[in-house]
């Protein structure tokens, strides 16, 4: 018992007295800055633009075929969506792509958008047509001259200083033949105040 009783003090002892450990402030931890990793894209090294702006983009997983029974094949992958339609012909295909109408009290403004495929015959087998949308109202209509080649391309669209509750990009493809397959990537927008 008397061994309890010792040990009990010896352990409360540092509590009755305090500790010079436990009376020094705890140092204040420094975060060194963050910045994002270089993607390639972006010159980190010029100055910052006279306007604020901020890009939002979604990973090409995330677009839907409008009819997904006239896919051969349907893939997401990892970096994209793999298409293949079951028949030479076209098919639309449909991405949200999520914006800040709002940020900080101040409305923000859609300046531009883009989203990125890739064909393994583009000569025959590309993004035909592109609508872009609010709601269900298209206020961006385009024909698409894609590139004749087997390269990944980006397809930008300048549609103003307009704000925008939400957005929606629907791209129509051409499939010349059963075989090649059309690689959906991400989509982006680009807002500011």
């Amino acid at each position: 018992m008397n061994y309890r009783l010792i040990a009990s003090l010896f352990l409360l002892l540092p509590l009755l007295f305090g500790s010079s450990s436990a009376q020094e402030a705890a140092p204040e931890y420094s975060h060194p800055p963050i910045s994002p990793p270089s993607t390639g894209e972006i010159d980190d090294t010029s100055p910052p633009p006279a306007t604020p702006y901020t890009d939002v983009t979604i990973h090409g997983t995330m677009w839907q075929p409008e009819r997904r029974g006239q896919f051969l094949v349907w893939k997401p992958q990892g970096w994209a969506t793999q298409t293949v339609r079951k028949t030479a012909g076209y098919e639309w295909v449909h991405i949200s792509v999520p914006i800040m109408s709002v940020m900080e009290s101040r409305a923000q403004y859609v300046d531009k958008t883009e989203f990125c495929a890739r064909s393994t015959n583009g000569a025959v087998s590309h993004p035909q047509h592109v609508d872009v949308y609010t709601g269900d109202t298209v206020f961006f209509t385009y024909n698409i001259a894609w590139p004749a080649d087997n390269a990944y391309h980006c397809f930008s669209m300048n549609i103003g200083h307009n704000w925008k509750a939400d957005l929606g990009i629907s791209v129509q493809l051409h499939f010349g033949n059963a075989t090649d397959s059309i690689y959906l990537y991400k989509a982006w927008t680009r807002s500011s105040d």
